[in-house]
């Protein structure tokens, strides 16, 4: 699915005169590029509905990395947004095994101020758009009341300094736990990691741990030898850091421990 007007899929139900509940939906196998607004998978509402029980795995969503038009004035670019600006309720909401390439302004959101719990496991996220400069991060989260757990995530950013994409950019502190995570910057001078108004770059790594408590168990950032990232095979080398670096959340894995990203390695 490609080149849609505003979402390529969007779960966003508002306005209703009553309660709904939606639960037990999966999205997976897909492959989403070059939408305008959201170029993955859209869930949220301004109501009082109840999600819950959403899958979004295993799917490819790409932007054209040269691009140069951006999202309309007003809006912002997403590949995969979560929202609620009402006082029903977003929960278990589980995104991982999908590789998300090249995005415009954030790989994932999840915003606003509504009730929201969304599990971020065992994807890649990979690479910016380099013409453009507004930008939240690979994955914000940015709502008061989202609780959100970022564990065993490749973040290989190429973005430059000067476009100030970190790799996680938590708006409020305490509700989002950050674990077992592979970061790389390309540019070793770009911003590493945002909480609050706290930034933090290569060179501060042990400072962010002690700090804030999260990524205490992932490994220092380094590359995390992709097959051949040029032709998209993020399949992992032989000696890739991320191999066996995860921990267990029950999905199938094989050597003594998860590998880190959205692909286990094969021998």
């Amino acid at each position: 699915m490609h080149d849609c007007g505003n979402e390529s899929i969007s779960l966003v139900m508002n306005d209703e005169q009553v309660s709904l509940l939606f639960e037990n939906i999966t999205v997976e196998n897909n492959i989403l590029y070059n939408s305008y607004k959201v170029t993955g998978v859209q869930i949220g509402q301004s109501s009082t509905n109840t999600y819950r029980n959403f899958h979004i795995r295993n799917n490819l969503i790409y932007d054209d990395p040269d691009a140069t038009v951006t999202a309309p004035e007003g809006f912002e670019h997403h590949s995969i947004d979560i929202w609620n600006e009402g006082t029903g309720t977003i929960e278990d909401i589980n995104i991982y095994n999908n590789v998300i390439l090249y995005t415009t302004y954030s790989c994932i959101e999840v915003g606003d101020t509504g009730p929201m719990t969304v599990n971020i496991h065992n994807n890649t996220f990979y690479g910016v758009n380099l013409n453009q400069t507004d930008y939240l991060a690979l994955v914000g989260i940015t709502g008061p009341s989202a609780n959100a757990t970022v564990i065993n995530n490749i973040f290989y950013n190429d973005s430059a300094s000067s476009q100030n994409c970190e790799n996680i950019y938590v708006q409020y502190a305490g509700t989002t736990q950050i674990e077992y995570n592979l970061h790389y910057l390309v540019d070793q001078n770009a911003r590493l990691i945002l909480i609050v108004s706290d930034e933090y770059y290569l060179s501060d790594w042990s400072v962010y741990l002690a700090d804030t408590g999260y990524d205490i168990n992932s490994p220092v950032p380094d590359d995390p030898l992709f097959v051949d990232s040029d032709n998209g095979d993020f399949s992992l080398q032989a000696g890739s850091p991320a191999i066996d670096a995860g921990t267990d959340l029950g999905y199938p894995f094989q050597g003594i421990a998860p590998d880190i990203g959205a692909f286990e390695y094969v021998p």
